[in-house]
């Protein structure tokens, strides 16, 4: 008799899992709303913003909630400098163009609620005549070293929940003459890690 009430249970409950495995073939819903909401790059979920503590923060400004490096006179600098840019290199020798090195310029912030993996990566405009931008990273500030600059699009950071990298810009004069400037784009790509 035990056996089969659990033969009946078990016929009963068959149906209701065919049912819960293919409930249903195709729907079709109303539209829904969507609303996404942009805000400043130092307000966004992956948050970036020039570093308060570094010499030359003023080399960073904000535009239309967007940041903007430029790498030229140092006004508005905590201790102003008469300098406007970066020096020519001879153009003979790619050993002997200039480079400068910003290290620790920006931060960027996982604001978001998953760890996040963090590239960074600088775009030089063609008409640079050897002239290069690039980018370098690092958990921590003041670790930076020349040698970031040359690696930093192979591999991510990873970026826990609230925690921060930082972000270095390095330009190279190539054969560029004074009175010419280097132009790019500075790209910094974040995923849920």
């Amino acid at each position: 008799m035990r056996a089969a009430v659990w033969a009946l249970v078990l016929a009963a409950l068959a149906p209701a899992a065919l049912l819960g495995a293919s409930a249903y073939e195709a729907a079709q819903l109303e539209a829904r709303g969507v609303v996404v909401e942009v805000v400043a790059d130092a307000a966004a979920y992956l948050a970036v913003a020039a570093n308060g503590d570094h010499a030359y923060d003023c080399l960073v400004a904000e535009q239309d909630g967007r940041l903007v490096i430029t790498i030229g006179a140092l006004t508005g600098c905590a201790d102003p400098g008469a300098g406007t840019g970066i020096n020519a290199g001879d153009g003979s020798d790619a050993a002997k163009w200039s480079r400068y090195a910003f290290h620790d310029l920006l931060v960027a912030t996982n604001k978001g609620t998953t760890t996040a993996l963090l590239w960074v990566n600088a775009t030089t405009d063609a008409n640079a005549a050897g002239a290069l931008l690039d980018t370098a990273k690092e958990a921590s500030a003041g670790t930076m070293t020349d040698a970031d600059y040359a690696a930093t699009s192979a591999t991510p950071l990873t970026l826990a929940v609230g925690e921060s990298a930082f972000v270095g810009l390095r330009a190279i004069s190539g054969t560029l003459t004074a009175g010419n400037f280097v132009e790019g784009t500075l790209t910094i790509v974040s995923r849920a890690g």
